[in-house]
């Protein structure tokens, strides 16, 4: 297995653990690229009440296709990017949710969702982050 197949396994590893170890913070963290694949797996943790956090990274675009399709001279095609405001689609399921666009809010952001899981509800931070393409991994790595 390799390739984008990995992609968004923490959402439902999270679940799994925080089922395990109830008493602990449990927090995975992902791109929005993994989100919008497995991203409804927090409506799961909300129906299940089990408070897990979830941290998306939004860069605005799949990492590895703004690699794989680059152009010289010209913008990533439309295919590559991604839109949309995560925070509100976590809301719309339940969960408590900020997006954060400045640095110096996030530690106040974690400690507020913290607090909500603290209380038993599940909840997700969206971090914008300047987008950026995946680093490279070897040709014979796999999982």
């Amino acid at each position: 297995m390799g390739g984008m197949a990995a992609m968004g396994w923490s959402m439902a590893a999270a679940i799994g653990v925080k089922l395990g170890r109830p008493d602990h913070l449990v927090f995975n963290v992902l791109g929005d690229a993994s989100f919008g694949m497995v991203g409804m797996e927090l409506e799961t943790a909300v129906r299940m009440k089990l408070p897990t956090l979830t941290v998306v990274l939004n860069n605005g675009g799949t990492g590895g296709g703004l690699m794989a399709m680059a152009r010289e001279n010209a913008a990533p095609p439309p295919m590559a990017e991604l839109g949309g405001n995560f925070s509100m689609v976590a809301q719309g399921l339940g969960a408590y949710s900020e997006r954060v666009e400045d640095p110096a809010e996030l530690q106040d952001a974690f400690r507020r969702a913290i607090a909500a899981t603290e209380n038993g509800q599940a909840a997700l931070v969206e971090v914008t982050i300047r987008p950026m393409p995946t680093p490279e991994t070897p040709e014979d790595w796999t999982l």
